[in-house]
């Protein structure tokens, strides 16, 4: 994989949307840069989402890890190492229903006719205010997939969120919903010098889709509700390998 450009997805279209930004910004002193795999100049990902009204129910500030024209980064069968980190402050106060900070998300076949728009099959979030991390896992094997209800969930979480330090998290996933799909992840926070992993996953991962039968990620802060408490968010660190390993990917105060 390649340091692809990253892009901003906006959707309210309102004042309120011209008060958020997602942007690299050199960080602020309580927030440490780690070392920065898409080589931006030592900075962090600031996301800044402010919780004033908007005029549509789902709301979100994300950012694509690709071009959409180049967003096959996650074959079917393939397996793939992953890593990022993720800044949250003391101050972080959840808004209302549901969120995402991190998914791999899949582009229905023919939207409307066959395939509807789903959840992505696997994604990350913050549950309980932002007390403990969770992982939603999804498969369908149905060709026109028209609800979530159409297929499988799995949500793994009870680990405590650390707030005011970094949280690093290691990924390792195999999309397939045919059932040889797999998904490891691992963390290491201020409470846990080694490694803790999350999540043990094997079996069917994904969807039954034809024309792009890939998943691609995104990251930021994407929740379902009108109104809220500001959010504010930091990323650095993010790689891709496809021959990766826990003990290579993990960060260490080293500088790795």
């Amino acid at each position: 994989f390649t340091s692809a450009e990253l892009y901003m997805m906006l959707s309210a279209n309102n004042s309120c949307a011209n008060k958020k930004h997602f942007k690299a910004v050199q960080n602020p002193s309580h927030v440490p840069v780690l070392h920065d795999h898409f080589a931006n100049n030592n900075k962090v990902y600031d996301l800044y989402f402010p919780g004033c009204q908007y005029s549509t129910a789902k709301n979100f500030s994300m950012k694509t890890m690709a071009q959409p024209a180049n967003q096959k980064q996650f074959p079917v069968g393939k397996d793939i190492w992953q890593a990022f980190s993720i800044f949250v402050p003391e101050s972080y106060s959840q808004p209302r229903g549901w969120n995402v900070v991190y998914q791999y998300h899949a582009h229905p076949d023919d939207p409307g006719t066959c395939d509807n728009w789903r959840s992505p099959p696997m994604s990350f979030a913050m549950l309980n205010n932002g007390a403990e991390w969770g992982v939603n896992l999804r498969s369908a094997s149905v060709k026109c997939q028209k609800s979530n209800s159409e297929g499988t969930h799995k949500l793994v979480s009870g680990q405590p969120i650390v707030k005011g330090g970094w949280t690093h998290f290691v990924i390792h996933t195999r999309f397939d919903w045919r059932g040889d799909g797999q998904a490891e992840v691992w963390i290491k926070d201020d409470r846990n010098s080694t490694p803790v992993k999350i999540v043990d996953y094997s079996g069917p991962l994904g969807y039954n889709d034809d024309q792009q039968p890939y998943n691609y990620v995104s990251f930021g802060y994407y929740y379902g509700t009108t109104a809220g408490p500001d959010v504010q968010l930091y990323f650095d660190r993010f790689i891709f390998s496809e021959a990766g390993s826990l003990e290579g990917l993990m960060y260490s105060e080293s500088g790795s």
